[in-house]
């Protein structure tokens, strides 16, 4: 793809599908039953338009080039103080620092939503959108509610002696 694009998860009545909409061209959009299904067809679309938009000298939006973000490695958190306490006291009783402590959690996390992700994509499943609490809903809020069944049931497998739950 050339040009910006964003990508909706859509239900309209009884069907339900990816739908890619072009941010500069107004007419691109393309839909399908997977993300990748989707993402391709909007490129063939996308090409398609450019082709056409140069044949009969429609004027072609100058593309800008987008910059990947760079990433420093330091971001600032904010949490509740009894979620910062009981980190810290966490990371202490695993001999680690706090920063390991978060880097740790927040990498064991990503890969399991990770695979959460992969697995609904290889297997062509959607992620359906899940409500908040503030009514708003989104694709992360579901795959968290997927997912928090099994790092629990992990968790339980692997659980600390008493004494160090109890200093946690």
């Amino acid at each position: 793809m050339k040009y910006p694009y964003e990508i909706n998860y859509e239900k309209d009545g009884s069907s339900v599908y990816w739908a890619v909409k072009s941010k500069v061209l107004d007419t691109v959009v393309a839909q399908g039953d997977t993300i990748q299904e989707a993402l391709e067809l909007f490129e063939e679309f996308e090409e398609d338009w450019l082709v056409t938009a140069e044949k009969h000298g429609f004027a072609i939006p100058v593309l800008i080039p987008v910059e990947d973000p760079t990433y420093s490695g330091k971001f600032m958190v904010r949490v509740s103080k009894l979620t910062h306490e009981k980190a810290a006291k966490t990371a202490k009783f695993l001999g680690i620092s706090l920063n390991q402590y978060i880097n740790d959690v927040i990498v064991d996390s990503n890969a399991v939503i990770n695979t959460v992700i992969d697995l609904f994509s290889k297997e062509n499943i959607p992620v359906a959108k899940a409500q908040t609490q503030d009514g708003t809903s989104n694709e992360y809020t579901n795959i968290v509610q997927l997912t928090r069944p099994l790092i629990q049931s992990e968790l339980a497998a692997t659980a600390l002696p008493t004494s160090a739950n109890e200093s946690c």
